[in-house]
């Protein structure tokens, strides 16, 4: 089964998710991310202010939130 680049949100939180940070258009990284990203060359279009549990929590939220939005038209844009 073939995934869009362009239809997946995928969120990584280790060295090892580097491959996908690059394959995927929206990738985020979780804040523990920012102790390896020296070394990466893929990197994810954005990183979390919170480490772990909390950082897939801030993603989730703000995901919920801008769906939320009245003004979700404009921000998906």
């Amino acid at each position: 089964m073939e995934i869009a680049q362009h239809s997946v949100l995928f969120v990584g939180d280790s060295p090892n998710d580097e491959t996908m940070f690059g394959y995927f258009t929206y990738s985020v990284g979780v804040a523990n991310i920012q102790e390896s990203l020296a070394c990466e060359f893929q990197r994810p279009t954005f990183v979390t202010k919170h480490k772990g549990g909390k950082g897939f929590t801030e993603v989730v939220n703000y995901l919920l939130q801008t769906k939320a939005s009245p003004h979700h038209e404009e921000v998906s844009k």
